[in-house]
C-alpha cells in the first residue's frame, strides 16, 4: 500500500488540471452528461467518472482524470500483488515487485496514449 501511495503522488504531479489532448474532453463531457464516449461506451468508467464529477473541487476534467489516476494506481498495486504471489514470498521478489509496481505506471507509453 505504501508503494501505491508513492505511485499516486508521483502520477498526481503529471495529472492535467484541465482538458488536454486526445479524448480527455470527450470523456469529461460524456461523464458529466452520462453520454457515450465511443462505440463501446465505457459504461463503468463513465459511471465512476460521473461520481467524481460530483466532487466539490477542481475542474470536471481534473476530476475525471483522478478516476484514471486511481485506476492506474489500482492496476499497479494489483500487478505488484500478482508478481509476489506468482513468484515467491522472498524479500528479493518483494523488492523486484515493488520496483515494477513503481516503474510501470511511470513508463512513457502510459503518458503517450
Amino acid at each position: 500500500m505504501v508503494l501505491a501511495g508513492i505511485v499516486f503522488v508521483e502520477l498526481l504531479g503529471w495529472l492535467c488540471p484541465t482538458v488536454s489532448v486526445r479524448d480527455a474532453g470527450e470523456f469529461a463531457t460524456a461523464a458529466f452528461h452520462l453520454g457515450v464516449a465511443h462505440e463501446t461506451g465505457f459504461p463503468l468508467y463513465l459511471l465512476v467518472a460521473k461520481l467524481a464529477c460530483l466532487l466539490p473541487f477542481g475542474e470536471i476534467a481534473f476530476r475525471v482524470g483522478l478516476v484514471s489516476l486511481v485506476a492506474t494506481v489500482g492496476g499497479a498495486w494489483l500487478l505488484g500483488r500478482v508478481l509476489v504471489e506468482a513468484l515467491s514470498d522472498e524479500w528479493s521478489t518483494r523488492i523486484a515487485a515493488g520496483f515494477v509496481t513503481v516503474m510501470v505506471p511511470s513508463a512513457a507509453l502510459l503518458f503517450r496514449w
